[in-house]
């Protein structure tokens, strides 16, 4: 049996790694990190669209915003039914903006699986308006997404400025 200053020379000879230099960050606020840094550097790319770091990061904080003004709180899970694409990424980071985490739901499955999924984790689903299934729970909030994300232009949660928050919960 090793003792105690043994049994911890023998944990660095095998174990060698070094601590990072500064603790670990959400990668959302890498992201807002790099649009501060180099806000027109190309950030996301589809086959119709690209997005610069400002422009994503600009995009996905209006949504959040939208989130919280709709009630959305820090440590609370939100319903994401998308299809892969650039806006999946942006309700990705606006979800993580606002405190929350996301659960996927995947839009090609069966009405009452995807009901299902929604009743039991969300309190707010970003949907595209034209795929919107006519099968959610009645009290589902829902926010309509579209390419110009006029959702975040209604006005609606506006006077709400969106802030990062104060506690985040471990992931």
């Amino acid at each position: 049996m090793l003792d105690e200053d043994a049994a911890r020379e023998l944990v660095a000879a095998v174990n060698p790694a070094q601590q990072p230099e500064r603790p670990g960050e959400h990668w959302h606020r890498q992201v807002e990190r790099t649009a501060r840094f180099a806000p027109d550097a190309p950030a996301l790319r589809t086959a119709t669209r690209s997005w610069t770091y400002r422009q994503l990061d600009e995009a996905s904080s209006r949504l959040a915003n939208e989130l919280v003004g709709r009630g959305v709180h820090a440590g609370e899970l939100v319903g994401l039914c998308l299809e892969r694409s650039d806006l999946a990424v942006v309700a990705m980071l606006a979800i993580a903006k606002a405190g929350a985490g996301y659960v996927p739901v995947d839009p090609s499955l069966p009405a009452k699986r995807r009901s299902a999924v929604i009743e039991a984790s969300v309190c707010a689903t970003p949907w595209r308006p034209r795929r919107r299934p006519a099968t959610l729970p009645q009290d589902c909030d829902t926010v309509l997404l579209d390419a110009d994300l006029t959702v975040c232009a209604t006005g609606r949660a506006t006077a709400r400025r969106w802030r990062p928050p104060t506690t985040i919960p471990p992931t």
